[in-house]
């Protein structure tokens, strides 16, 4: 059986590989490519939760990841038409479903990090990226809601009681960032 860490190392691995090779054609450009992010998310969280299913909350990512592809359009092109996918971009089912999904991650990462020695060096983490993230929403600032998460998910993984664990929040915040370089200041 394939080991969390491994498949996290194996798809960041992955990802660069195929980014570089963009990058190194005549006239290529150093793009990542964010769209298959949430698939990558959701194979890791499969296996994670292979492994870790009788931890208290380890569903909650695959859920999360699942929601994450769901809400975004490189999934919706392969179901639906053209007129259908504008229909259902013009509403909030997209947004709230990617809500969603941030939502869940974040009460995973709370399961799995109250546990262990310095539970006050966990709290205040959690406390402060939550409330980036809640500043970023109120301000409608995705700048902030952005950077709060990858230092969220970056610390989390500094304090993550497990390799698992820190390799999980490691690979989500290389996601984020990867995702911010790429489409650039335009996203945030």
């Amino acid at each position: 059986m394939i080991s969390v860490e491994r498949s996290v190392f194996l798809s960041i691995l992955t990802l660069i590989v195929y980014t570089f090779s963009i990058y190194f054609q005549p006239g290529g450009q150093l793009v990542f490519p964010f769209p298959l992010y949430p698939v990558f998310l959701l194979v890791i969280s499969v296996i994670y939760f292979v492994h870790e299913r009788k931890m208290k909350g380890a569903f909650l990512l695959p859920v999360a990841a699942l929601f994450g592809l769901l809400g975004t359009p490189f999934f919706w092109e392969i179901i639906l038409s053209s007129a259908d996918q504008q229909q259902l971009f013009a509403s909030s089912f997209t947004d709230i479903i990617l809500f969603i999904s941030k939502a869940l991650i974040i009460i995973w990462s709370i399961i799995v990090s109250t546990k262990g020695k310095d539970l006050w060096l966990n709290y205040a983490i959690i406390i402060l990226g939550i409330a980036g993230l809640i500043i970023g929403m109120i301000l409608n600032s995705t700048l902030i809601e952005g950077i709060s998460f990858v230092i969220f998910m970056i610390l989390s993984g500094f304090i993550a009681t497990n390799k698992t664990l820190a390799a999980i929040f490691l690979f989500l915040a290389f996601l984020r960032l990867t995702e911010w370089f790429t489409i650039g200041g335009n996203y945030f």
